[in-house]
């Protein structure tokens, strides 16, 4: 996960090194993916402590609750920051 935010954020420094955005425009960027990734691990983390519980096969309600907790936090970090 940090591996995406980090080449999102370097992404963003190339783009405005290039001229491409504007030195607020990446640092916005930036922030955005910070958040947004904050708020995966945090939803993915929370999503799998709440499977396994509600589906008590080893590792399948883990996986399945990380799953389906990582999107949610995903949608909820681009709403929150739109």
């Amino acid at each position: 996960m940090s591996a995406f935010v980090i080449y999102d954020i370097r992404r963003a420094h190339g783009d405005m090194k290039a001229g491409k955005i504007s030195r607020q425009e990446s640092s916005k960027a930036a922030g955005k993916r910070v958040v947004t990734g904050a708020l995966n691990v945090a939803s993915s983390t929370a999503g799998a402590t709440i499977g396994q519980v509600l589906i008590p096969v080893p590792v399948v309600g883990a996986v399945v609750g990380s799953i389906v907790g990582g999107l949610a936090g995903s949608l909820l970090g681009n709403i929150a920051l739109h």
